[in-house]
C-alpha cells in the first residue's frame, strides 16, 4: 500500500471552471473585488464576467458579490481601499452630511437667482 495519494488527476481539475455559478464567481472574487475598489459599478463588473465565460443573470451575479462581500467582513479580512480616510473619525456620516448638498432658498424671488 503506498505512502501517498495520488493527487495529480485532482491537480489537473484546479484550473478548471467549476460546475456551481456561485463557485465561478467565488473563483473570480479576487478579480472583482479589485474592480469594486477601483470604483467600477457592479453591472459593469457583470458584463466583463459574462464576456469572459461566465453566462449568470445581473440579479443573481449582484447577490453573490453581496454574499460574498458580506463573508469576508464576517471573517475579519479588511477591506481593500485606495487610500485610507481621516475626515469624519467622529461621525462616520459627517463627510456624507457635508458633501450633500443643501437646499437654496432665495429671499427675494423676483430678483431671480443670486447665487
Amino acid at each position: 500500500m503506498p505512502d501517498q495519494l495520488d493527487l495529480s488527476p485532482l491537480r489537473a481539475k484546479l484550473g478548471t471552471k467549476p460546475r456551481m455559478k456561485y463557485a465561478q464567481v467565488r473563483q473570480a472574487w479576487p478579480e472583482i473585488q479589485q474592480l469594486r475598489a477601483e470604483g467600477h459599478a457592479v453591472k459593469d463588473i457583470w458584463r466583463l464576467v459574462c464576456e469572459c465565460g461566465i453566462s449568470i443573470g445581473y440579479t443573481r451575479f449582484a447577490g453573490y458579490v453581496r454574499q460574498l462581500a458580506l463573508e469576508r467582513i464576517a471573517a475579519g479580512t479588511p477591506r481593500p481601499l485606495s487610500a485610507p480616510s481621516t475626515t469624519g473619525a467622529a461621525d462616520p456620516l459627517n463627510a456624507i452630511r457635508e458633501a450633500r448638498r443643501k437646499p437654496f432658498f432665495n429671499p427675494v424671488p423676483e430678483e431671480g437667482l443670486t447665487r
